[in-house]
């Protein structure tokens, strides 16, 4: 691949080769690939702990490899809610939850006369 002497040129080769999902080939590659992106908004986030939690936190980022304490608190926070939020989506049901589920899904009721006259008027609005 001919470049040439332009250094822009360059630049727009290697953004056009640095797609999403693929990792870079290079150093250059990878710097010019993450400045071609525009940072997302951010927020602050603000809290006063105890030095000795401080300490803790800053163990525990040196231990995981995190280069800075806010790297590791992002990291940890956004793990933990997550996890809050998957638990608390999934639907949870008891064995006898489980089976009347399954039972309604593999034979469901006849329907009502009111869900035959609303489904007739949805065919009547839509012309299906």
């Amino acid at each position: 691949m001919d470049l040439g002497r332009n250094p822009a040129h360059f630049c727009d080769v290697i953004l056009n080769v640095a797609e999403p999902g693929i990792l870079p080939d290079g150093l250059l590659m990878a710097i010019v690939a993450t400045k071609s992106k525009r940072p997302a908004p951010t927020a602050r986030l603000e809290a006063r702990v105890p030095r000795t939690l401080k300490q803790t936190l800053e163990k525990a980022a040196a231990m995981t490899g995190h280069s800075t304490l806010t790297s590791y608190v992002l990291y940890t926070l956004q793990t933990s809610a997550q996890a809050v939020i998957d638990q608390h989506e999934r639907a949870r049901l008891s064995a006898a939850e489980s089976k009347a589920l399954v039972e309604a899904l593999l034979s469901p009721p006849a329907p009502k006369e009111s869900l035959k006259a609303a489904f007739t008027r949805y065919r009547s609005k839509v012309g299906a």
